[in-house]
């Protein structure tokens, strides 16, 4: 019995230092097996999706060297270039197909640095990465690129908070294991993680008093996407107060619009293209109204014009801590608001997801309801998702990914695997109610962690409240892979 003892003990110690205790102190980082183990997690979903609208994007990057090396092309030619490979004109080593070219142009000279490689690679040759693994494979990846900036800015921003370098990584980790992250950088492979890599950036600088290198990121930020615009103002509103100043902050934000409209003809097709793309997504941003005045006042004007009256009402911050606090929660409370207030894409919500789990690691006060609650928040959105907006989680994308290429299985564009489950389970009747959940559950998660609300208590104990998340939202966004595989049985 005595050696049975011995060796439970010795086991019980083994895996208190696997996953639990890395050093001395009373509240230790993450473990290396931790990291690990949700390295590879999502490793396994980067490799089991390759999501339609992915495609695109590696497009643009083989396509913005192909208008700058094509006859008589140049830098400015790829708007009007890439509108000629979507209608199949051949012209130059371009790839065909694909979308509009629709965001503002500094994304796509970051998206055309990172293809450099599969231009002389395959582009010279006149061939599309995308019909290659390896094309697929590191096309995507600069957005696992940009995600990783993300985890070292989620951890940098939490030691500006004045927390422990610890509970900065447990920050990170809870980032990186977030079911949101899991579908937008692993699955769906959407450049939203490269604007949240500026938007973070400005708002580190804002924590660390450096007020031009917040106006600069932010300056980056929104030509990227247009949502680090709705984090800006109530942060820029929260310290400023004077009208001339604001408006002089605001607009040299918006410079980098200029050179776009100086640089490229508004009135040509493919600007229009554009501008329509963005008309647009502002009709679906604004769908949802209420009853009021003429008649209809949209609701995301609404829930994105309260956190800046109150930014701008609420004096200025007397002290360091009361500063981060608000810092944290104004960013929270504009994007929860916004991404409630109309039908979100799944990888949008990218953009709320760092600030949920900064405050995660930050209220600790709060540790075992905001865990609990975001957890069933998101996994509530994520089944609201797969019913009524089933078509980005479709078994189908995991054809050309490596999973596909192992199994072998080439479903049908048209099998509608994952409605079809959404069916049989309930999911589509149930979605309603889901998102309902999830509006309750946001609802909830802003009052209970409202600045004054905020506390930083010692000996919190991530471990248990982390993995279980970590766990579940796994297991909700295996799901799509998991049919998949039962399919190719």
């Amino acid at each position: 019995m005595k050696l049975i003892d011995k060796i439970h003990d010795g086991y019980m110690a083994w895996t208190d230092r696997l996953w639990l205790r890395t050093d001395t102190d009373h509240e230790a980082a993450p473990p290396r097996m931790a990291w690990i183990v949700l390295g590879l997690t999502f490793v396994v979903f980067y490799c089991c999706f390759f999501y339609g609208d992915t495609e695109p994007l590696i497009n643009y990057e083989m396509n913005f060297w192909a208008a700058i090396f094509r006859e008589n092309g140049g830098p400015l030619t790829f708007y009007d270039y890439q509108m000629m490979m979507v209608r199949g004109e051949p012209v130059g080593l371009g790839v065909s197909g694909g979308n509009y070219a629709t965001y503002e142009y500094l994304m796509y000279v970051i998206l055309g640095i990172w293809g450099l490689p599969l231009w002389l690679i395959y582009g010279l040759k006149g061939l599309d990465p995308v019909d290659y693994l390896f094309g697929r494979i590191y096309g995507k990846a600069v957005f696992a690129v940009a995600l990783a900036i993300c985890i070292y800015l989620v951890y940098s921003i939490c030691l500006e908070l004045g927390l422990s370098k610890q509970r900065a990584l447990w920050g990170a980790f809870v980032f990186l294991s977030s079911a949101l992250v899991f579908v937008a950088v692993a699955m769906d492979g959407q450049a939203d993680a490269i604007g949240v890599v500026f938007t973070l950036l400005g708002v580190r600088a804002y924590l660390r008093d450096r007020k031009g290198l917040f106006l600069l990121f932010f300056m980056l930020a929104i030509p990227c996407k247009q949502y680090a615009l709705f984090v800006f103002l109530p942060l820029l509103l929260l310290y400023e107060k004077n009208l001339v100043r604001i408006a002089v902050s605001t607009a040299i934000v918006l410079l980098m619009k200029i050179p776009q409209g100086l640089l490229f003809d508004k009135s040509s097709e493919s600007m229009m293209i554009m501008h329509d793309f963005n008309k647009q997504i502002y009709e679906r941003m604004t769908v949802n109204g209420l009853p009021l005045m003429l008649g209809f006042v949209p609701v995301t004007i609404i829930v994105l014009v309260i956190p800046c009256v109150i930014a701008y009402l609420h004096r200025v911050p007397e002290d360091r801590d009361e500063r981060n606090r608000y810092a944290i929660y104004l960013p929270f409370l504009t994007l929860a608001c916004l991404f409630s207030s109309f039908e979100s894409s799944s990888y949008w919500y990218l953009h709320l997801t760092p600030y949920v789990a900064i405050m995660l690691v930050y209220n600790t006060g709060e540790l075992r309801n905001n865990f609990i609650l975001e957890t069933a928040g998101i996994s509530a959105m994520l089944f609201g998702h797969y019913g009524m907006r089933s078509w980005p989680y479709d078994p189908v994308w995991c054809n050309e990914s490596v999973l596909g290429r192992i199994v072998g299985l080439k479903l049908d564009e048209g099998s509608n695997l994952m409605a079809k489950f959404a069916t049989a389970v309930h999911l589509t009747k149930f979605a309603p109610a889901c998102y309902a959940a999830y509006i309750v559950i946001i609802a909830a998660l802003l009052i209970i962690n409202r600045p004054s609300r905020i506390r930083v208590t010692e000996g919190a104990n991530f471990p248990p409240y982390a993995y279980i998340r970590f766990a579940v939202n796994t297991a909700v966004c295996f799901v799509p892979v998991v049919l998949y595989i039962f399919a190719a049985m």
